[in-house]
């Protein structure tokens, strides 16, 4: 029975590696296509995002591009390291720190296009200011 236990953890830690990966490209491939559209019950939904169809079509880019890359990029290192390394032979702990490892990555994303998000806001904020005050 232990050795069950084991195999369950075992085949629900593999799946999650890989679930990780695969769940980020399609996030960023819903993001490219809900940038375009203005569907805003789910995409990259933030205050900022959401508070001009600008904001929105820029954020869900941004955060789809990075989601496809970034989930690209886990996707072959996990299947690389699933050819190359008896999976079995890893350690729970090593399982859990890349699956950590796999959802900073997807937090990052988060952050990376808050960031950028803000950026865009000020800039566009500071053209249009520009433009009101010059060209009365």
């Amino acid at each position: 029975s232990n050795q069950s236990d084991y195999q369950g953890v075992f085949v629900f830690f593999t799946i999650l590696m890989y679930i990780l990966p695969v769940t980020m490209v399609v996030i960023g491939l819903m993001e490219l296509v809900l940038a375009k559209k203005s569907i805003r019950f789910m995409g990259f939904r933030t205050d900022l995002s959401m508070a001009s169809p600008e904001n929105w079509e820029f954020a869900n880019s941004y955060s789809g591009k990075l989601s496809i890359i970034f989930g690209a990029i886990l996707l072959l290192i996990t299947i690389i390291a699933d050819l190359k390394l008896d999976f079995e032979a890893l350690s729970d702990i090593t399982v859990l720190l890349v699956v950590l490892i796999e959802l900073m990555i997807f937090a990052l994303v988060t952050f990376l296009t808050n960031r950028k998000l803000q950026k865009f806001v000020a800039e566009n904020d500071h053209r249009d200011k520009f433009i009101k005050n010059n060209y009365k």
